[in-house]
């Protein structure tokens, strides 16, 4: 039995010049078709983001409780819901895709938010979203000695936003807001 004889490379060129001319002309169809809908889906998202930079956000309020129905294994915790009102001026609809951020308090990270649900600015208008972070009795311990000796409390909310381009993600580092609770100290 003679031994394997390994094939000659055949150069890419005359594999491509081999295909049938329908084949060529669907190939260079597809590629157009891909490169027009990556050209739309680029443009509609710059559209967005630049709409999104006229937007305006402000905190509502904070509510700040104890719960005993969260499903944690915890037998209580502490729950902080920042509500916002997102203020949307432009004449089309503005998508903020997913974030993830955290709750820091007195420069300590206290939570986690994290949200895979994209937001929708409704066009000419405001819309209220709510952000919740669900605080384990151990971080909030330190959050009630120092409400119950009225020191200063600075809550701040930084992290990622993701604006998403067709299939890839980019990401923006935001700093939201900063609060402060107790200011007379």
């Amino acid at each position: 039995m003679p031994p394997f004889k390994v094939p000659t490379k055949i150069p890419i060129n005359t594999l491509f010049l081999s295909f049938p001319t329908a084949m060529r002309t669907c190939f260079f169809l597809a590629l157009f078709f891909f490169f027009a809908t990556g050209c739309k889906v680029i443009k509609n998202q710059a559209e967005n983001l630049h709409a999104l930079s006229r937007c305006s956000f402000d905190l509502v309020n904070v509510e700040k409780r104890v719960s005993f129905t969260e499903k944690t294994n915890n037998l209580w915790n502490y729950v902080i819901t920042l509500n916002f009102e997102g203020n949307n001026p432009n004449e089309r609809d503005v998508f903020i895709g997913e974030y993830d951020l955290d709750l820091y308090v007195n420069d300590r990270l206290l939570s986690k938010i994290t949200n895979t649900n994209p937001l929708v600015l409704k066009a000419n208008g405001t819309t209220s979203f709510s952000l919740k972070t669900i605080v384990s009795p151990s971080g909030a311990f330190s959050l009630f000695w120092k409400k119950l000796r009225n020191k200063r409390i600075e809550y701040r909310v930084s992290g990622t936003f993701y604006l998403k381009l067709g299939v890839v993600r980019l990401p923006f580092t935001i700093n939201l807001l900063r609060l402060v609770d107790n200011p007379d100290e």
